[in-house]
């Protein structure tokens, strides 16, 4: 008796990092936190990206005074 294998299938997974990245300008917030938040909170919204607080780097503050 004769016994017959079936041929093996090959295929092949690929894994990525993909960088997305966007400058963020003008968003009126009172502390760091709270422009953390409202950022993810925005992409979640108009992107249906969740983003973790490690992938907002470089976050510079600027504090202007108007005449009132």
């Amino acid at each position: 008796m004769s016994v017959i294998t079936k041929p093996k299938i090959k295929t092949k997974s690929w894994t990525a990092v993909i960088t997305y990245s966007v400058l963020d300008m003008g968003r009126e917030c009172d502390t760091e936190e709270e422009y953390i938040e409202m950022v993810k909170d925005h992409f979640k919204e108009e992107h249906n990206i969740e983003l973790n607080d490690n992938e907002i780097t470089d976050i510079e503050f600027d504090e202007v005074e108007y005449d009132m």
